[in-house]
């Protein structure tokens, strides 16, 4: 728990939420420093906090699911089997989402094992479909780049 102030008033999810978040970055934190399989640990535990907490009904999923960072960190780190194993388990409990099914695959390849690629990416063509308007309707927001190289000019 990050602090027992924190705690009283009904604010223990978002508490277990903050802390959850703090520990997925000491985990990158490690791993920057060079110490992987302390940084492994770190990211486990974040993970299994997660795993421990129930989603609110009225608030958003994490943004990046400390299993799914567990799955990238362990892909980082050439262990392939156990990455694919941590994307499964990311998306049994966050389902459709890209990178989790991005990184299965890409670990599924990695171990050989391209049958399961296969059934791993099968919804991938549909989420990647239906993500679309909304990526396109950011990039219509962006602003003009500036920068007097990259900018497009008109005919």
């Amino acid at each position: 728990m990050l602090n027992p102030s924190q705690a009283d008033g009904g604010l223990n999810y978002w508490a277990d939420q903050t802390d959850i978040q703090i520990k997925a970055v000491d985990a990158w934190a490690l791993r920057a420093e060079g110490k992987a399989e302390e940084a492994l640990r770190a990211m486990r535990a974040a993970a299994d906090h997660e795993d421990s907490t129930d989603k609110a009904a009225v608030t958003p999923g994490p943004i990046k699911p400390a299993r799914e960072q567990l799955g990238e960190m362990l892909a980082e780190a050439k262990r392939p089997a156990e990455a694919l194993a941590e994307f499964k388990r990311a998306m049994a409990k966050e389902p459709n989402r890209l990178r989790a099914m991005l990184g299965a695959a890409q670990s599924a390849d990695a171990t050989a094992i391209g049958r399961r690629r296969a059934a791993t990416t099968a919804n991938l063509p549909r989420c990647w479909r239906a993500r679309m308007p909304a990526i396109r309707r950011r990039r219509e927001r962006r602003p003009p780049p500036t920068d007097r190289c990259c900018a497009i000019r008109p005919a």
